[in-house]
């Protein structure tokens, strides 16, 4: 994969609309299959999807769980809903739900029940292998080296874990833990499948 460009939107629309804008000037072999928006839903959210869909109708839009947040999503006015997928965690099956059930319980009962999603426990799990690299790369009790810290995380082994058991790469990637694929249809998201 190929990206074409890297853009950082602040919160205010004229912003959304040149990124928009420049991504459909760009020369015909810069124009993107796909776009990808990492962002939690805001109120310009509506009108980036419509001016994405106008500048690149023939690019996929992919985005993650924070904008599954808050239905309905409400089309800017005058456009169509945008062919929008988001791509969010999925709840443990199998060995670890028990598990993972027992974690969300708690967080509902310590945080708030909307904060008990599969969400909370791929941010659990985030943390936890953050910790379980610093004390590994802790000697004689002394402070971690940065760089040993990166080492232990990214170092290639099988996690069992409240979110499933799942591989590390010695790239780095991560694999074996189902996401859940949902598509915007009309203004709301839709669960379509699972993916591995």
């Amino acid at each position: 994969i190929a990206p074409v460009e890297t853009k950082d939107l602040r919160d205010d629309p004229e912003t959304v609309l040149d990124a928009a804008g420049e991504l459909a000037d760009a020369p015909p072999d810069a124009q993107p299959d796909a776009v990808v928006l990492a962002l939690a839903r805001d109120r310009y959210t509506a009108q980036l999807l419509a001016s994405l869909t106008r500048a690149v109708p023939q690019a996929s839009l992919l985005t993650g769980d924070g904008v599954l947040v808050g239905q309905p999503l409400v089309a800017a006015a005058g456009s169509q809903p945008a062919p929008l997928e988001a791509i969010a965690p999925q709840a443990p099956r199998g060995a670890a739900a028990a598990r993972g059930v027992r974690i969300l319980d708690r967080i509902a009962r310590d945080q708030g029940a909307a904060l008990a999603t599969p969400a909370a426990l791929w941010g659990y799990e985030s943390v936890r292998v953050v910790l379980d690299a610093i004390r590994t790369a802790q000697r004689d009790a002394g402070p971690a080296d940065r760089a040993e810290i990166i080492r232990a995380a990214l170092r290639p082994r099988v996690r069992h874990s409240p979110i499933g058991t799942y591989r590390v790469r010695r790239s780095g990637a991560v694999e074996g833990l189902p996401m859940a694929l949902y598509r915007l249809r009309g203004d709301r998201f839709e669960y379509v499948r699972s993916l591995l």
